[in-house]
This record gives structure tokens, sequence and C-alpha cells, in this order.
């Protein structure tokens, strides 16, 4: 994991998602080919095209359909149309109208950072073609989930604010609390305020903020109207760690402030609070981590993942789109985390024959903190007894 280049080269000879990166053998021609450029390439490593969301749909491309993209030097890659990153699941690569937002698309793979792993730059050419109408719009449909950012399409401030304590095996009462950003209007603007007043509720002494840096919190702060007070106090007061970092829990730079979060953890008093954005895609794997090291089995972290979902969407157990959800998102994350040796090797995986519920995720994320991480094993000892409140735990 140290040698991310040599991971990245072989990762590109591997093509991330094997199924959507065949190579373009069938293309339909009768849809024009879209010409332009990468813009530039956002903090998260996803490449922001010069084509405009409105450019390709009015040539007739539609959400579900299957494309054929070509970067640069890069190789043509299949990539489906989408509108959210967890369409295609972890570790799968898209051409994402985000939230249909119609801002820009992003070309990006989930959990991932696009760059690090496959390439591309400011600059390059991008050329974008028809493979198959629809190809992917079955896959799209099973997953298709709404949100709203108005209080009173929820039942509770904590459900509004994707807020809760972490009650899994092992952890102890009152000591970790997971949500949505409470600093930053900027990316969770009717949420953040809700947030803050919940850290207060809950006497939050320290918090891992996995999504901003300081400067982003600085002019956060600086917004006119600004109302998250007890945030910005345990900020100003040395209690908050700005990590910034990507939805790519194996790129080094992720794994180098995974392992600050969690010192920092160990230099300052519970309760804990995390959060990235909307508190689920990099709090969701951030919260497996810790719950896994507190006892939780694999059953019990995929389930607090999809809260968040019954949160934000109102999905519940039985529905077919958090069942395909589950397993597309979470199931896969946790079984890389677990074994990330086969991140290198992704396009050998049969997705169908890896449900984690029967891994052993305790071992597996102390093997990943160990040694992808690299925190210390007395690090690990000392993190444990704090989530689980006994002093002798190891």
């Amino acid at each position: 994991m140290n040698n991310s280049l040599s991971i990245r080269k072989r990762l590109l000879s591997v093509l991330i998602f094997a199924a959507l990166l065949a190579g373009c053998t069938s293309i339909e021609s009768k849809y024009p080919v879209l010409k332009g450029t990468i813009a530039s390439v956002d903090e998260y490593g996803d490449l922001i095209p010069s084509l405009s969301v409105k450019e390709v749909l009015d040539a007739g491309y539609e959400y579900g359909d299957m494309l054929c993209v070509k970067i640069g030097d890069l190789p043509e890659m299949k990539m489906p149309f989408v509108t959210a990153y967890t369409d295609v699941g972890t570790m799968g690569i898209c051409f994402c109208d985000y939230n249909k937002r119609g801002k820009a698309i992003t070309i990006a793979i989930t959990n991932a950072d696009f760059q690090s792993w496959i390439g591309g730059n400011a600059g390059d050419s991008l050329t974008v073609k028809m493979s198959k109408k629809q190809g992917f719009l079955k896959e799209y449909e099973a997953v298709q989930v709404t949100m709203t950012s108005d209080r009173k399409d929820y039942g509770s401030d904590e459900i509004f604010a994707n807020f809760r304590e972490i009650n899994t095996t092992g952890m102890k009462k009152g000591i970790l609390f997971r949500g949505s950003n409470p600093f930053n209007p900027a990316k969770n603007k009717n949420r953040y305020s809700f947030v803050s007043a919940l850290l207060a509720k809950h006497n939050i002494r320290t918090v891992v903020n996995l999504a901003d840096t300081d400067s982003k919190l600085k002019t956060a702060f600086a917004t006119a109207g600004y109302d998250a007070a007890y945030a910005k106090r345990l900020y100003d007061n040395g209690n908050v760690i700005a990590l910034g970092m990507a939805a790519d829990f194996f790129k080094q730079d992720s794994l180098d402030k995974i392992a600050q979060g969690i010192r920092f953890m160990l230099a300052h008093e519970g309760p804990y609070f995390f959060h990235c954005n909307e508190g689920k895609d990099r709090a969701g794997a951030f919260a497996a981590i810790l719950e896994a090291v507190a006892g939780a089995s694999a059953q019990e972290i995929k389930d607090d993942y999809m809260i968040t979902y019954m949160n934000y969407y109102h999905l519940s157990k039985g529905d077919n789109k958090y069942k395909e959800l589950e397993k597309i998102t979470i199931d896969h994350l946790l079984y890389l985390i677990c074994n990330p040796e086969m991140v290198k090797k992704l396009n050998s995986i049969d997705w169908s024959k890896t449900d984690s519920t029967g891994m052993d995720v305790n071992a597996g994320v102390k093997g990943y903190l160990l040694n992808c991480v690299k925190i210390t094993e007395a690090e690990y000892n000392q993190l444990k007894k704090i989530l689980t409140g006994n002093p002798t735990a190891k």
C-alpha cells in the first residue's frame, strides 16, 4: 500500500470494475459523438469535463445509458451515465450528474480517487460515445432514491441531521456519535446548524472532521448568518481536527489522515463525533472501522451504515433498494477494508460470493489499521480501551 504509484499502474492494468471498463467494442453510431476536454480535477480526484449536463442531455444521452469514454492517452472505458456515485457501487466508475443538479458532470470512482487510481489531468482531450442505449438502466433504477433538504420531511432533528450514537457490540454507551457536517453551510446548508445543536445536546467534546480543511472552515465561519456556535467553539478550543480527506480509504494520503484522526482521538477526551458532508460515505467507512475495533459484527456494521439510507431516503430493511444498496456499498467496502490486497485485483473478485456477513471483521480491520494505516499495536489497544471503556481491552 505504500507504493501508491505502483498500485495505480497495476490497478490500471486490470481496469477497475472490469465489466464497466471492458473496452468499447460496441458503439451505437446514431447518437452524436461528444468532444471536449477535462476542464478541472476536483478535491476528490474526480475529473470535471468541459461538457455541460445540458449538452449531454440535449444530444440524446439519458441516465442509465452505457457510455464509451476516452480521456487523453488512457484506454477507452465503459461507464454508465448516472446521478449518484453509489449507483455503481463501491469502486465502480461512472459519468455522473450528481443528484440531477445539472451543474457539472463528474467522472468518478465510488469511494475512490479517479485521478490517483486511473489518471487524467486538466486539459486532456475527452470523447464520449454511446456504447449501449439504456445499457445500465436496470441497475440504475434498482437503486434510485431521493432526499430533500426540508426539515418538515423528516420525523426528528436527529433523522434530518443523520445524527446518531453508535451502539454496536462492545461500544461504550455515550462515547461515539456520527452525523452530517456541523460546520460548513456550503456543504450542508439546511442541516449544519441542527447538527451543531445536537453536538451541544450530547456534550460532544472532540470532533474528527473528515470533509473540511482548516481553510474551508475559516471560510465557513465567515459566512453571513453563520449559525453553528457550539461547533465553532469546539474548533476554536482546539477540539476539532480538519482532515479534508477524499472518499478513498486505500490511497496513501487517506491512510495517513485516518491515522491522524485516530491519534487525535487518543489525545482528546470523548464523547467523540465524526462526520463528512452527508455523514454517509467517508463517515460510513470510518464508522465501520471504529465499530469493528470495539467488537461489532459485520451485520451490525452494515445495519448502522444503512441507517443513513433510512434517514435520508426513508428506506426500510424490507425494501429491495435497501438490500441492493447494502450489497453494492457497505458490503463491498467492508470486504475490501478487510482484504485490502484485493484492491489491486478487483477484476478477480466475484462480488456474488463476497457476502461479508460471516467475515471476521474485527481481525480484518485490525490488520488494515496496523498494516495499511500504520498505527501501532499500542495505539490500537488504546483506541479499543477508549471505545469499549474496558481498561484491559486488547
